[in-house]
């Protein structure tokens, strides 16, 4: 990384919410173990991580989870957890989630609808709902399927905070707007920064619709590069103050860290 940008993200505490650990099955990903990821971390200037298992979201949740677990442990505190389970395993789904947070200390939930073939608006999520509103919980969702389901859920499930993937920085200003409108008006839902179509401007334009108070920095690493993720943030045209609440505070206070 050149000095004049490590100079630059050095000025910022920054927080991950969306990363991922352990191989995929469509194509490789390098540095993907605990290991890579604090190299990666440490190279980058990323404080801490919240991570799902890329097995755990499609394969096997229970081997997705462990391996989670044991990052957790060996990197004292830097990576965080996602907690998964698989809808269709309904009499496990609440004993793998209070194995998770009572056993292994995760920080929150992630579900994968598409990964999982389940769609969002399954009754096969409900248990998860209710365990996660019971806890006062925060749930990363890759996709909620409309606005519509987003809305329903949310204001069902009102202590549960809810995040939407993925939608930070590929807004074009028209598509999606629905889904935006929900999180804007819903007060327990946000949205990471992840994103790969990255159109000029897009960044701003969402901060100024949404508010940066409904905004995470999260850079689906190591599927992306955290570099060009963080730059979408540091290098925009916002305030300073709403980049330290987007790249750290948000998330941070949504899990109850500070």
């Amino acid at each position: 990384m050149p000095n004049k940008i490590r100079e630059i993200i050095g000025k910022y505490r920054i927080i991950d919410a969306h990363g991922h650990l352990g191989y995929y099955k469509l194509f490789n990903i390098p540095d993907s173990s605990a290991e890579g990821i604090l190299k990666t971390m440490d190279r980058v200037g990323i404080e801490k991580i919240c991570v799902s298992s890329l097995a755990g979201l499609e394969v096997d949740y229970k081997y997705g989870n462990d391996m989670v677990a044991d990052a957790i442990k060996s990197s004292k505190g830097r990576i965080l957890g996602y907690a998964c389970i698989n809808p269709f395993e309904q009499d496990d789904v609440i004993l793998e989630l209070e194995r998770c947070f009572d056993k292994f200390n995760m920080t929150a939930i992630k579900l994968h609808p598409d990964l999982s073939d389940c769609p969002a608006d399954s009754k096969k999520y409900i248990p998860v709902y209710e365990f996660a509103h019971q806890r006062k919980l925060v749930i990363m969702n890759h996709s909620w399927g409309s606005a519509q389901n987003l809305r329903s859920i949310a204001d069902k499930y009102y202590n549960i905070k809810f995040i939407q993937a993925h939608y930070g920085s590929a807004w074009d200003g028209n598509q999606e707007l629905e889904i935006l409108k929900a999180i804007r008006d819903l007060d327990n839902v946000w949205l990471d920064t992840a994103g790969s179509g990255c159109y000029l401007g897009v960044f701003e334009k969402t901060v100024d619709f949404l508010g940066a108070d409904k905004i995470v920095f999260g850079s689906d690493f190591p599927f992306f590069d955290p570099c060009h993720q963080i730059g979408n943030v540091v290098l925009s045209d916002i305030s300073e103050e709403d980049k330290v609440k987007i790249l750290s505070i948000n998330f941070l206070k949504l899990v109850n860290i500070i």
